[in-house]
């Protein structure tokens, strides 16, 4: 199958996570043993067919066939940049349809209560919380954070598909990292890991998750709920959270009940 040729095709054509690398490995290596196990060739010389064969043997949810969906046209992708297919066998597979679900923010008193936590730790998972709580970053984001990336005012931030957004540093943020950055182990890696390199994403989750029992993606759901109520402006939250869709950011705008409550209130306050 040759999946590391096609892991190192993906990194220098596609600027591919080391999370997205790993899960499209681990794609491509089960549909090509289910394909064996069939009776096929496998997926290298597997027809569109078969592949669809493949696809509709899996589990019949959104995330499942769309993820599986994207690693099999990668790989197909790649077989045709080689020379090794003339077309790719999974460029009929169809898109499910997902509605995205409401985003789950941390209530105001309990995004305060964190954040005051992790900014007075002074330690990796504290950094991290802060930005992400502060700047909207994503996980995968923050652990390849270098120090280079961040000139006092400005964090210049890789996101999916080795997009770079600048994002401004508030002075809660700038007084983090200039603390840290005076006891941090290294002098390239903003969250270094022991053995040096970028600390795992896995590792960093964990370190959050002593500090405060909430999932990491949280904190970009509270940064971009609570950029939205402020400013009102949707294209504003879509360019500091990276989001290259505007309908991505646009599940922020969804009204929830505490929002309608705040309303009435004020409603009812300006009739009094």
């Amino acid at each position: 199958m040759r999946v590391q040729e096609f892991l190192r095709w993906g990194i220098g054509e596609r600027q591919w996570s080391g999370r997205t690398l790993d899960v499209y490995a681990w794609r491509v290596r089960a549909a090509d043993k289910w394909l064996r196990d069939q009776g096929h060739l496998g997926l290298p010389r597997a027809t569109a067919p078969q592949v669809r064969e493949w696809w509709d043997s899996l589990p019949p949810t959104p995330a499942s066939r769309n993820l599986a969906r994207k690693a099999a046209c990668n790989y197909g992708c790649w077989l045709v940049a080689v020379g090794r297919r003339a077309e790719c066998p999974a460029a009929s597979l169809p898109v499910w349809r997902q509605k995205l679900g409401a985003p789950r923010p941390l209530p105001p008193a309990e995004r305060r209560r964190v954040l005051a936590l992790a900014a007075a730790s002074c330690t990796t998972g504290g950094v991290a919380i802060v930005l992400m709580l502060r700047l909207g970053l994503r996980i995968g984001e923050t652990t390849t954070l270098r120090w280079s990336d961040w000139d006092g005012g400005w964090l210049y931030v890789t996101g999916k598909g080795g997009k770079v957004r600048q994002v401004p540093t508030p002075p809660l943020v700038v007084r983090v990292l200039q603390r840290w950055r005076a006891v941090c182990p290294s002098a390239t890696w903003i969250l270094p890991s022991p053995h040096g390199g970028p600390l795992g994403t896995n590792t960093l989750r964990a370190r959050c998750y002593g500090l405060a029992p909430h999932c990491p993606h949280a904190y970009r759901h509270s940064l971009a709920t609570e950029l939205l109520e402020e400013s009102g402006d949707v294209r504003l939250v879509q360019e500091i959270l990276g989001h290259a869709s505007l309908s991505s950011t646009q599940v922020y705008t969804q009204v929830t009940p505490s929002r309608m409550a705040s309303a009435m209130r004020t409603l009812y306050d300006e009739a009094a």
